[in-house]
Order: C-alpha cells, then sequence, then structure tokens
C-alpha cells in the first residue's frame, strides 16, 4: 500500500472493513495533494493498523476509479503494517524484484536442466554452492568420456547354464523382446558411450561359460575402445594360472562372482586369485547385475565379506556391481572405508527409488566419487541407465526432501573409469550432443520401457 509520507488531515474519521483493503493498494493522485497537510512527516512506520489514528476524508465506497484519495485502514484485527513509502519510491522496489529474478534464473540454469550450466558454481558436498574456480579445483571431472564398466555378450542364453538361461527368459517375459547379447546388438547399444568393458562369464556352479573368443573378437572390432575381462572361477583348476596369463591373451581386469560361483571371498583359493590380480595390476569386476538364481549362494554375495580382502590387497582395485544389491548400506560403508574399492549402477540404474537411496547414501557417507558408471547391457542399454542417473531427482520434484547436485550425477557418468582402474589407454572422448541431451531433458526413466 502506497501513500504519501505525511500525515493526512481528518475531516470525518471512518474505519472500514479489512475487505475493502484492495482499494488501498493504488497509489495518491497529485491532484489530492492538497488535502494532505505537507510540513508533518510521517517518521515511523505504522506497527499495526489501529496505530494509524488519521484518515483521508471523503473515500467513496467501493470504487476502485474513485478520484478521491484511499483511505488507511482503521481496523481492529488487522496485521502489522510492515511498510509504509510514498509512490515515488517504487523504483528502490522494483531493482529488488529484478535482482530476486536474476538470482532464480541462475538457480534454475546451475541446478535444474540445462547442461551447460553444470559446471559453473554447481554444487558439491551437502548443498554448498561453489563458485567456478572452486569446482575445478575439486574432485569434479566435467567433459570426462563415458565408460560402461559392465556389458556382456553371449551368442545363446544357453551358454550361461541352463538354470541361469531359463532365469533369464522368465525375467524378459514381461517384456515385448528378451534382451538381446548379440554383437551388433551390443555394438549399436555402446554408440552410446565412448568405451566399453565386456566381461565373460565362468562358473562351475552353474555349468556355464562364455567363450573367451567371443569376448575377444568385439576388441577386435573395435580396438582402442573395447576392454576385456577375464572370468575367473576361483574353485577351477588352474585359476591363479589363467590371471597370471591375462594381459598377454588380450584381458585388462578380471570378473568373479562370489554368489553365482560359489566361494567365500576370504576362501584361500579366492585369496590366490586377489593375490595374482594385484600382483598383475589387475582391477577385480565382482558382482552380476541380470536375475538370480535358487542356485546362487547369497551368503557369499555380503559386500562386508569382501573386508578382509581389502585390508589383505589394499593396492588392489575392487569393483562391486550395483551397489551390491539387495545389500546396499554394507557396500556404501566399503566404499567409505577402503581407498581402492569402487561401484557401479548396473542394475540398480533400473529402480530409481533404490538408485535415489544408494546414491544419498553415498553421498551421505563422502564416497560419492566412488561411483562408477555401467549399465549391466543388455539388461539395461547404456543410454537408458544415463537417463535414469540424470532424472533420479524427478521424483522429488514436488518436496523438501534434499535433492542430489547435478554435478555429482555428471560426475558419475563421465568419471573417466579407465584411467582410475588401469584398465589401459583411454580412447578419445566422443560427440557429447546426446549426452548433454539426456543431462537437460531426461525424464524419468521406467524400468521395462521402450526405447
Amino acid at each position: 500500500m502506497l501513500v504519501p509520507r505525511h500525515r493526512a488531515r481528518v475531516a470525518a474519521p471512518r474505519a472500514f472493513l479489512a475487505r475493502d483493503l484492495k482499494h488501498g493498494r493504488r497509489e495518491v493522485k497529485p491532484e489530492h495533494a492538497p488535502r494532505l497537510r505537507g510540513r508533518e512527516q510521517l517518521r515511523e512506520v505504522a506497527r499495526a493498523a489501529r496505530d494509524v489514528d488519521d484518515v483521508v476524508t471523503g473515500l467513496h465506497r467501493g470504487h476502485a476509479d474513485s478520484d478521491l484519495a484511499p483511505a488507511l485502514v482503521h481496523a481492529e484485527r488487522v496485521q502489522a503494517v510492515v511498510e509504509v513509502v510514498g509512490a515515488r519510491d517504487g523504483s528502490e522496489h522494483r531493482l529488488h524484484l529484478l535482482r530476486l529474478v536474476a538470482a532464480l534464473v541462475w538457480v534454475a540454469r546451475e541446478f535444474l536442466l540445462l547442461p551447460d550450466g553444470l559446471g559453473h558454481g554447481a554444487s558439491i558436498g551437502r548443498g554448498s554452492v561453489l563458485p567456478p574456480h572452486h569446482v575445478a579445483a575439486g574432485r569434479v571431472h566435467f567433459g570426462g568420456m563415458i565408460v560402461d564398466l559392465d556389458t556382456r555378450l553371449w551368442t545363446s542364453t544357453d551358454d550361461l547354464g541352463d538354470e541361469l538361461s531359463a532365469a533369464i527368459r522368465r525375467a524378459g517375459a514381461s517384456r515385448w523382446v528378451q534382451p538381446d547379447a548379440g554383437l551388433d546388438a551390443m555394438m549399436f547399444a555402446s554408440r552410446a558411450v565412448d568405451a566399453s568393458v565386456v566381461v565373460g562369464f565362468r562358473s562351475g556352479l552353474l555349468r556355464g561359460a562364455v567363450h573367451e573368443q567371443t569376448v575377444l573378437s568385439v576388441a577386435e572390432r573395435s580396438p582402442g575402445r573395447i576392454f576385456c575381462a577375464r572370468a575367473i572361477d576361483p574353485l577351477a583348476t588352474g585359476a591363479p594360472e589363467l590371471v597370471e596369463t591375462a594381459r598377454r591373451d588380450g584381458f585388462c581386469a578380471i570378473w568373479t562372482d562370489p554368489a553365482l560361483q560359489g566361494f567365500n571371498p576370504s576362501d584361500t583359493r579366492a585369496m590366490r586369485v586377489f593375490d595374482r590380480a594385484e600382483a598383475m595390476q589387475l582391477p577385480v569386476l565382482l558382482g552380476w547385475s541380470g536375475p538370480q538364481v535358487a542356485s546362487a549362494r547369497m551368503e557369499f554375495a555380503r559386500p562386508f565379506l569382501l573386508d578382509e580382502v581389502a585390508r589383505a590387497f589394499p593396492r588392489l582395485p575392487l569393483v562391486i556391481a550395483g551397489f551390491g544389491a539387495p545389500f546396499v548400506s554394507e557396500t556404501v560403508m566399503m566404499l567409505a572405508k577402503h581407498d581402492r574399492v569402487f561401484t557401479t549402477v548396473a542394475g540398480i540404474a533400473a529402480r530409481p527409488w533404490e538408485l535415489l537411496g544408494a546414491l544419498q547414501g553415498a553421498r551421505d557417507h563422502g564416497a560419492e566419487q566412488k561411483v562408477l558408471f555401467a549399465s549391466g547391457f543388455p539388461f539395461d542399454l547404456p543410454s537408458r541407465a544415463i537417463e535414469a542417473v540424470y532424472s533420479v531427482n524427478a521424483m522429488l520434484a514436488t518436496t523438501h526432501l534434499p535433492h542430489l547436485p547435478r554435478a555429482i550425477l555428471r560426475e558419475i557418468v563421465e568419471r573417466d573409469s579407465v584411467s582410475i582402474l588401469g584398465l589401459g589407454v583411454a580412447p578419445t572422448v566422443g560427440d557429447r550432443s546426446m549426452t548433454r541431451a539426456l543431462a537437460g531433458d531426461a525424464a524419468p526413466s521406467l524400468p521395462g520401457g521402450e526405447q
């Protein structure tokens, strides 16, 4: 409510109801100035309407277009007046409004949709907003490459064993098509990333194995962009020797799964494999992002069983697939405890609510920099997994729950896992146009949705 900074002269004081307040939004017109005392200044802001004991005479009831000056409110139950200013002081408030709009535009640019704003003053840690030079000096590596650490390949699901093959068919029964892990499908899906790690499979417990030549043929087809991980069953004969020859045979990592292979990570035979892997500087990928089977030994899938391995071999990189679901909290604690223990979003990226809780837990423990990107192809596509990570805050859009900063999400997707794990020479970063589109316009990823 704007009135001149003068005490009004009263001819016929009259109070009116609060519903007439809309009348008071009008400024006092210049022709009303003669009716006001020019020498008495209104030196204090009225604390309540009852403190204003003068009103302008002659208000026409209910007419916003009245030529008479509007009156101040004299009501018993009106809340305190915040400020009374003159009509010529409105420019100051317009300046405040412009500053507010500019601040809102900056916040929207940094934290909501625009991908170009992700690297400029984005939030790191627990909600603190940092300027660009602080971001550059921190752990956020913008503009990095996208590496898919978990890609599977087989000619037929029968290669995985009868039990696991049946589980994959049952899991895909609700979809229009079964997961396609063929070479052409894998090469087409990998166009969304800069590099992929093709993981082999071997399990004496499930009587299944993917031929190593099938895995190595992909690297020959796309040299420099495809890395291969040899599947090692620690319970099989000659497992340590296979680790020692992995580099020579064209592999840059090894893969094991305590649940699907049925061994305790602290078993003597398994510890020999881990010892050889550390000596050969081969990172160990652990876990499976696909469906589980009844024969899987879930008691060996607990991430805390890897604590003894991480203590015994502190220089050995251990990568737990999909936050070790369903034992997410144990995985987060392992990330926070050991420097060389990492995890991926493979598999869990298709379950948005579980992914959100896992990423929030990693951030709360200061371990978000240990989360690496992986899709778990063919059970999910790299493009869909990227979309799921970027849209993880969509479920919180209408709530007051804490959001994950866009800088952390982008760091997860674009972290250079090749250099971190020592897989080899990192390839050239490809076109980022599709990734930036996902970063800016990503919608919630629906499990089982068609691409």
